[in-house]
């Protein structure tokens, strides 16, 4: 890294990490040199081999295209994060362990009583944790680096997890002889429709591995597979509400893109974006959609109001199926179909009751409620007061308007 800016600015993020977590923090130049934060491995007889850990550390941080989590030879923990070949941001030391712990197993004689205050003021770090700041370490050197290495990195943290998730799935089936999950494909598409994103992504994963294990790792067997997933995607999310003619380019693009694609890795992590892309182009135009279904659906039950209403009557009117039309309209009303109706019939049942002229069963049954008491309860439930009481409100405000 350059002197001047660039240089104040890593200072400044290694200050706020410092700041935020109680962890130290300094900006590390390529030769892996940050003195300022090796003072407790310094005095140590082992100070020569501490320093090529930290200097390993970085090498292997580098290697690996964004951080790492030590130990030094003393035992105390370190987290490494490059900027992209100018220096490294290094945090630590800290403890895995309790202090308490640590001068129990890592003290001995003289060396005890000399350390364990030392040891004492170092901050306590489950690994768990040690992890998420190592993320948090990683982005803020992305950051130093810039935009493009903010996305590099994001891209690589998301294959990392698109590969652990098929091997985890291959470990799983990789002794059984099992055809191919063509349940599991039709719970992907289900996801794909619902826009269920993560589920939708962890059986397309499984399904990859599956893909893998019964291509024989035969890389044009794994893609003729593919190439037919892609058109059962494309499909659903045309039948979502996706443009159809778009969706054909798309299929033309990908195909094409496909036979140009060599590993395994990459084929994962484009096709997880191809599937994305399906489930975003079927949602941002079925928005339109659904809302023309939810209207004539809001219309049949206001006209039916006195009726008995079914789920698959109002569906019908959306020309949608009941279970994809429940979760469309309670995504677009925020109620459910039953809730909708009921709210209806409770606003139906105050305007009657303005208008005057009938009585309490009269109404109910206006509304399509057969029984007056089933009509009273609901009502108050709804409004918090009997409906002949409101009803008496009503008139009492007429006449006084009218008197």
């Amino acid at each position: 890294m350059a002197p001047g800016p660039d240089r104040e600015l890593a200072a400044y993020a290694a200050n706020a990490f410092a700041q935020a977590t109680g962890i130290a923090c300094a900006w590390m130049p390529p030769t892996g040199d940050a003195a300022a934060l090796y003072t407790a491995c310094a005095a140590s007889p082992d100070a020569r081999g501490c320093l090529k850990a930290h200097r390993a550390a970085y090498r292997e941080a580098r290697r690996a295209g964004g951080k790492c989590i030590y130990l030094c030879p003393e035992g105390f923990a370190y987290i490494v994060a490059p900027i992209a070949g100018e220096g490294s941001l290094l945090a630590g030391p800290f403890l895995l362990t309790s202090a308490e712990e640590y001068i129990a197993c890592e003290l001995d004689g003289d060396a005890r009583s000399a350390a364990a205050d030392f040891v004492r003021t170092l901050p306590g770090v489950t690994p768990a944790r040690a992890t998420a700041l190592a993320d948090m370490l990683m982005m803020a050197a992305a950051f130093l680096a810039g935009a493009e290495e903010i996305g590099r990195l994001r891209d690589t943290q998301q294959a990392d997890h698109i590969q652990g998730q098929v091997s985890d799935y291959l470990s799983r089936i990789k002794h059984r002889q099992a055809p191919y999950p063509f349940d599991k494909e039709q719970a992907l598409l289900d996801m794909m429709a619902q826009g269920r994103r993560k589920e939708a992504n962890r059986l397309l994963n499984e399904l990859l591995g599956h893909i893998l294990l019964i291509s024989g790792m035969s890389f044009g067997r794994m893609k003729s597979r593919i190439n037919e997933l892609i058109v059962l995607m494309s499909r659903k999310a045309v039948e979502t509400g996706a443009d159809a003619a778009l969706i054909q380019e798309e299929v033309h693009r990908s195909f094409d893109r496909l036979s140009r694609i060599s590993g395994f890795e990459e084929l994962c992590f484009w096709l997880t974006g191809v599937m994305n892309s399906l489930i975003s182009a079927a949602f941002d135009a079925g928005v339109s959609r659904h809302q023309g279904a939810v209207r004539r659906a809001v219309s049949f039950i206001r006209s039916h109001l006195e009726e008995r209403i079914t789920l698959e009557q109002v569906s019908e009117a959306a020309f949608l199926s009941p279970d994809y039309f429940s979760r469309v309209f309670r995504r677009e009303t925020g109620a459910t179909v039953e809730q909708f109706i009921r709210n209806e019939r409770m606003k139906r049942s105050v305007e009657l009751m303005r208008r005057g002229g009938l009585t309490l069963g009269e109404i109910a049954q206006a509304v399509g409620i057969k029984s007056q008491s089933q009509f009273s309860r609901m009502f108050r439930e709804t409004y918090g007061i009997p409906p002949g009481r409101h009803m008496k409100r009503l008139h009492d405000r007429s006449r006084a308007a009218s008197g």
